[in-house]
């Protein structure tokens, strides 16, 4: 088997929409049809990668395997290798495994170095834009992410639904780019102007520049864009497919960091109202959540470049400055556990426990017998580690594994 006509890919184009162009071009009525060709030419060459070759076009993606991603990778190198003019660079294109988190247990994806919240990508239906089907007719990757509703080029909504039969749109369903399965040319849908929220958020998770001096709009790096918007989700629980959580989220970022500061607020009163123990016994995910878990992998740890970790800590540090330690335990003794506390230090749990051994923190509770302490076990107070970073652990380019004491 042999491809002879291979087609150029667009820098912005998904997986899918190249290989259907990819086996339209080569005379296949259907991408079904030309898979399985693709398949029974795998189980001559390699039977175990074939058997990790999906015949659906919606699953063909690596990220979509889990324990068979090694092998799906495999697959998609060995389809490279058919293109009569050279290799095809369809591993550019596809999304993969990323070993980042956005907070805890939130995976991510990776394409053409971009880290990128797995949550934000949209599994079924994909909208398009009429207007860019009508310079190119291909699919751009930015239209299987949530965050991205209007097209940031023409200022316009993108169509979820086709005009002519109200269907959902879903080109890797019906194997169709510029037409509904009705049969309705989508290039010559109506037009609707997008809002001004819609559209700078759209533009912010394409990787335009944006106007503003609040950090998500000054941010370069995509990776870190997407990090604070997951982060957001997570802060507020509001999901960014609404325009009211979009608008929210526009006017949260550009009055930053007042919003989190009020938002954190709201959250120490409301534990202070329902307290039922004591704060030196108090846990601090009692108090705030899961803040600093989420905080710390955005996709950066240390502060120069994860300005959500920055301001929780500078937050926290002005928090234990006002709550001076007193014979009455406050806000400020509240138990953080290793893993919280390594994102207080821009460090790591292992880092902290070396710090604990070395004497440089001292424990608040004493775990039982001669267990040793778990990663997520409440051992140190905030003010004592606030105090250790504020004494000991102040740089210009933080990393955790240089705070470590000689030993």
């Amino acid at each position: 088997m042999e491809l002879l006509i291979t087609p150029k890919p667009f820098v912005d184009e998904s997986l899918e929409s190249y290989l259907l162009r990819l086996a339209e071009e080569n005379g296949f009525e259907s991408y079904q049809v030309f898979s399985a060709v693709v398949h029974e030419w795998l189980q001559e060459h390699d039977h175990r990668a074939a058997g990790a070759f999906p015949l659906s076009l919606g699953l063909l993606n690596v990220f979509h395997a889990n324990r068979s991603s090694g092998l799906r990778v495999r697959v998609i190198q060995l389809f490279e290798q058919l293109a009569h003019s050279g290799e095809l660079p369809l591993l550019k294109l596809a999304l993969m495994h990323s070993s980042a988190t956005f907070g805890k247990r939130r995976a991510a994806v990776f394409r053409d170095g971009i880290d990128i919240p797995r949550s934000f990508i949209r599994l079924c239906g994909i909208p398009v834009c009429p207007a860019c089907l009508n310079e190119q007719p291909y699919i751009r990757q930015r239209w299987h992410f949530k965050p991205y509703s209007v097209c940031h080029k023409h200022g316009i909504t993108l169509i979820s639904n086709c005009p002519g039969c109200g269907e959902l749109l879903d080109y890797q369903n019906n194997e169709l780019i510029t037409h509904c399965h009705c049969g309705y040319d989508l290039r010559f849908a109506g037009q609707e102007k997008a809002t001004t929220e819609t559209l700078q958020l759209s533009r912010l998770v394409s990787g335009e520049t944006v106007e503003g001096t609040d950090p998500l709009s000054t941010a370069i790096n995509l990776s870190v864009r997407f990090g604070a918007l997951q982060w957001f989700e997570a802060f507020s629980g509001c999901e960014l497919t609404e325009q009211e959580a979009i608008s929210k989220a526009i006017e949260f970022f550009n009055g930053w960091p007042q919003g989190l500061v009020d938002g954190l607020e709201l959250r120490r009163e409301h534990a202070e109202l329902r307290l039922v123990k004591s704060y030196n016994r108090t846990l601090f995910a009692e108090v705030f959540g899961e803040l600093l878990l989420d905080a710390r992998k955005l996709p950066m740890r240390d502060l120069g470049r994860n300005f959500v970790l920055k301001a929780i800590i500078d937050y926290l540090s002005e928090l234990v400055r006002n709550n001076a330690q007193s014979k009455q335990a406050n806000v400020g003794d509240v138990l953080l556990s290793l893993v919280e506390a390594a994102a207080v230090l821009s460090s790591n749990a292992e880092a902290v426990y070396r710090l604990y051994q070395e004497g440089f923190l001292v424990l608040a509770v004493r775990p039982k017998g001669r267990s040793k302490l778990e990663t997520y076990t409440p051992a140190f107070r905030l003010r004592d580690v606030m105090e250790l970073r504020l004494a000991r652990m102040q740089s210009q380019n933080d990393s955790g594994d240089r705070y470590l004491p000689a030993w």
